[in-house]
């Protein structure tokens, strides 16, 4: 279990039912506060309707064909046995994973040119926790 005294939480909160927030800037200011030159970024999300993942921003079609194609392998109200009316968004966040670890060459996280980090909130107006150890 990483060290909770070496957490910082991050705190977003969503205006749609699905969203893919772009949260990379506030994890490299995470990052940036501390001393350490390289090592491992976990991030956490404890919330079961929501996921992290890593995927290109160069082309902002590709964040509505992620949502698109998510809503099509995993309609709304397509009769799930979850009483609570959001299996949908339990079932896309399985998709995504609630983790994401990630090396990080200081001061930044080690991603691609394009790439960025997303939470995927998968309902509307939540309030979501994000956990950064560094």
């Amino acid at each position: 279990m990483p060290n909770p005294k070496k957490m910082e939480k991050i705190n977003l909160r969503t205006n749609n039912r699905i969203e893919l927030i772009d949260i990379t800037d506030k994890v490299q200011a995470i990052i940036a506060k501390t001393k350490i030159k390289d090592g491992i970024c976990f991030l956490f999300c404890p919330h079961t309707t929501a996921g992290l993942t890593i995927n290109e921003n160069a082309d902002p079609s590709v964040q509505r064909d992620i949502t698109n194609t998510l809503n099509k392998l995993v309609p709304e109200g397509a009769g799930y046995a979850h009483s609570e009316g959001n299996a949908d968004s339990h079932i896309k966040s399985s998709l995504f994973g609630s983790s994401l670890t990630k090396s990080r060459q200081a001061p930044r996280l080690g991603l691609g040119e394009s790439e960025r980090v997303r939470s995927n909130f998968e309902e509307e107006r939540i309030r979501g926790k994000l956990y950064a150890w560094r």
